[in-house]
């Protein structure tokens, strides 16, 4: 088993029973959205066994798309579906709505998903142990034009797991990972060309390998406006830290970041585990990161936000860093959006259920989001948590993820309004 999924099924075994469900007398922001789905949610089973969501784009139509995996009976695959704005599977979308796509008889699960301009869907992952981008058309058909087939496979070193993806505005596509270098895991960021092809303007191999000194992931990336590519993601062995590198566009390490190094470890006060898993960067430049702290006793949310250089902003929280405890059991973020008014929105898992926080600007809960408490907890019916999020047009906000027992895991969405 990889090395970060054990670390990641860790986590999931530590959630606890569910926490304080959402109550119908929440104010109007924070509360499901009756429109969408059943009741503000859709729980959608896909192929023959387990199945989740990991990553979500919303067309410009208000169509949404996920990617994640599903067990086809003898592996997982990579699991694509488009959703209208209704929460209702697209039928003029792969079969039924979803695409299911099998590489070699390998383990294939799509980890993000992006669009393009033109709006072809562009998914990563892995396939056994190496790097996988999988590039669909709109009606949600592999794309011949892109790789071999519509698919790209990677080998980035030994083991390997592509994690998060960004499209910059030329077309060409960013993927972050890690893989097994010297013994050791490491940051591994990709580009490759709009036609599936590792770019060699890239680093000149399209590839790059970041070394903090430790065991290394690389969870999430966001392309700044000059180019320059942002990856967040942990740090460490039995303990691990948030770390964030930037990279020039031409894929090295950039020193105007973190003191000279590119790189920066934030660690919290007596060497409690930590861990990043998504990023997004602000108008202004400062980047905000999400994962979650252990915190002596259990996992609650933690939200970092840096300035351009790299710093801890002490703006944010009073020192830069922001941890929440969203009730009893375990609390893990794995996505972050930020509104057009600047607030933050971050989703994943509090306790047994979907969790949503947002934040004020300088870090303070929003006591105008679920009825003055600033967060969110949504019982699914089973063992559910959001995996990404988006936040549309109109300010509603769409998380996705996962609901179901250890029998079955199903795709799962929840619909909340933004105000």
């Amino acid at each position: 088993m990889h090395a970060a999924r054990r670390f990641a099924c860790v986590v999931t075994l530590a959630v606890g029973v569910a926490a304080a469900a959402q109550s119908a007398a929440f104010a109007a922001a924070g509360s499901l959205d009756p429109t969408f789905g059943t009741a503000g949610t859709v729980i959608t089973p896909v192929g023959s066994g387990d199945a989740t969501i990991q990553g979500m784009a919303l067309q410009s139509d208000g169509k949404i798309v996920v990617a994640g995996y599903a067990w086809d009976g003898t592996s997982d695959d990579f699991a694509v579906a488009r959703y209208t704005t209704a929460g209702v599977l697209d039928p003029t979308f792969g079969t039924g709505g979803v695409t299911l796509t099998d590489h070699a008889g390998n383990p294939d699960r799509a980890q993000a998903v992006a669009l393009q301009a033109d709006g072809k869907i562009v998914a990563a992952g892995f396939s056994g142990d190496d790097f996988a981008v999988a590039r669909y058309t709109t009606a949600g058909v592999l794309d011949p034009t892109f790789g071999t087939g519509g698919m790209v496979v990677t080998n980035v070193g030994g083991e390997a797991e592509a994690t998060a993806l960004a499209i910059q505005p030329n077309g060409s596509i960013v993927v972050v990972g890690w893989a097994e270098l010297r013994g050791q895991w490491n940051f591994i960021v990709t580009r490759y060309t709009t036609a599936g092809v590792l770019d060699t303007t890239f680093h000149k191999s399209g590839q790059v390998s970041v070394d903090f000194g430790s065991n290394d992931y690389a969870m999430g990336v966001a392309i700044q406006p000059d180019g320059k590519i942002v990856v967040a993601g942990a740090s460490g062995d039995a303990g691990t830290q948030i770390a964030v590198a930037r990279l020039r566009s031409t894929g090295g390490l950039d020193k105007a970041f973190g003191g000279g190094t590119g790189k920066v470890i934030t660690t919290y006060s007596g060497g409690l585990a930590s861990w990043a898993d998504a990023v997004a960067l602000q108008p202004d430049g400062k980047i905000v990161v999400a994962g979650f702290v252990y915190d002596g006793t259990h996992y609650r949310f933690a939200v970092v936000r840096y300035t351009t250089a790299g710093a801890l902003d002490t703006t944010w929280g009073g020192n830069g860093k922001v941890v929440t405890n969203l009730g009893v059991g375990e609390d893990a973020a794995h996505a972050v959006a930020l509104q057009s008014d600047g607030k933050i929105v971050v989703a994943g898992g509090g306790g047994d259920d979907f969790g949503v926080v947002r934040y004020t600007t300088a870090g303070a809960l929003d006591t105008t989001f679920g009825g003055g408490n600033g967060y969110v907890e949504t019982d699914l019916g089973a063992s559910d948590q959001a995996e990404t999020e988006a936040i549309q047009p109109d300010g509603n906000i769409v998380l996705a993820g996962f609901s179901g027992d250890y029998t079955r895991l199903n795709f799962a969405l929840a619909r909340y309004t933004g105000s």
